[in-house]
């Protein structure tokens, strides 16, 4: 990332925690399908989104700046 900040680590532990949480609650409602969709579900909540996020706000384009640059390749 642009400043310099690693943020992985609270995002793979919250994921972790949640995933157990999760996998736990959802095997005893929907049996083998809830311990399969709970890694997914846990994934999708926070660690697919946010590095992205982090990302894009430690960059000075706006969104628009964005989007033109990497579609066309320049301001």
């Amino acid at each position: 990332f642009t400043e310099n900040v690693v943020p992985f680590y609270r995002i793979s532990l919250f994921t972790g925690l949640g995933l157990t949480a999760l996998s736990i609650a959802m095997t005893v409602w929907f049996g083998l399908w809830g311990l399969v969709l709970a890694p997914l579900i846990a994934t999708l909540a926070c660690s697919s989104w946010y590095p992205v996020w982090r990302g894009f706000r430690g960059q000075p384009l706006s969104v628009p700046q964005f989007l033109r640059a990497g579609l066309v390749g320049h301001l």
